[in-house]
């Protein structure tokens, strides 16, 4: 089971929305999203989506970053409005130093139903009792590690049949233009080994990255990010840089440069997915879709990628 854990972006969305029907055909992805703006129409639609389609997914209730940080009452407020008794939708809670269990579990009585528990360790909570006490009275289906020390100190408080290995692979650079500097490296091979380490599914940030960002501006280069299997079974990632990177005046023509390089490489290396066939129909059209939506196909694809992976 891959579960790739999303902030609650526009785009993000939409990717999950458009590979609803594919999710729910396979049954190997369970999205973990973690809302970080207002309550919006596109959250709505998105969880209606893939309710419709019987996706199982995970709603962070205490996101990290974002506008809804410090929001709990607001996001279950919204899962008694618009997911209600929907059995396949697991609340998310997420573990560190600064997590405060006993707010959080006072308000949990405000849902109108029940659900199922995913609890994401970012990192070592301090009172191992408190911890324990919260998962007392709940079902915890998957426990998410970044550390898998926590695995063995946890021992007591978790089912050994709920853990998730919890990575990010993707390694963010300051500017676009740096993805130049080393623009094929190794990715991941979780999806080889995880259950051999005794997890029961692997998670990460996707070709996105952990760190987020709220800010938008017109980048001076352009860079697409592409996974690919390469046929010793491990996952790699290519970046697909523009050449014309002195200035953001004219962002469709560097969108270009780096689309043309991308195409070569999908043709060369016979690359099927719907995202690659998009990109193939850009190219043919000359279109410039917005930065969004390419990072959208980035998602789609890595996530078809994983499916094909899977089954």
């Amino acid at each position: 089971m891959y579960f790739p854990y999303l902030r609650g972006k526009q785009y993000e969305l939409i990717s999950l929305r458009e590979l609803s029907e594919k999710m729910s055909e396979t049954g190997v992805i369970h999205p973990i999203i973690e809302p970080v703006k207002e309550t919006t129409s596109t959250l709505r639609i998105t969880c209606e989506q893939l309710v419709d389609a019987e996706v199982p997914f995970t709603l962070i209730l205490n996101p990290s970053v974002g506008d809804l940080k410090d929001s709990l009452h607001e996001i279950i407020h919204f899962i008694n409005a618009e997911v209600g008794d929907y059995e396949q939708l697991h609340l998310g809670v997420l573990i560190h130093s600064n997590t405060n269990l006993a707010p959080l579990n006072q308000s949990l009585n405000e849902l109108e139903n029940n659900y199922p528990f995913t609890i994401v360790h970012l990192s070592q909570y301090p009172d191992t009792d408190s911890l324990s006490d919260f998962y007392n009275d709940k079902t915890v289906h998957y426990n998410l590690f970044r550390d898998s020390n926590l695995v063995r100190r946890y021992r007591r408080i978790i089912n050994q049949n709920t853990k998730v290995v919890l990575s990010d692979p993707f390694n963010s650079k300051r500017t676009n233009a740096d993805y130049a500097k080393v623009p094929d490296e190794f990715f991941t091979d979780e999806h080889n080994f995880y259950h051999e380490d005794g997890y029961i599914g692997f998670s990460d940030y996707l070709t996105i990255g952990e760190d987020y960002s709220d800010s938008g501006f017109a980048p001076y280069a352009v860079t697409i990010h592409l996974t690919y299997l390469r046929d010793d079974g491990q996952i790699w990632i290519r970046h697909f840089v523009s050449d014309s990177n002195d200035d953001y005046t004219d962002v469709p023509g560097t969108y270009k440069e780096a689309l043309d390089k991308l195409i070569e490489f999908i043709n060369d290396e016979n690359l099927q997915s719907s995202a690659c066939e998009e990109f193939r129909k850009q190219a043919a059209a000359g279109h410039y879709p917005g930065l969004g939506s390419v990072k959208k196909l980035s998602i789609i694809h890595h996530i078809e990628l994983i499916i094909g992976v899977l089954n």
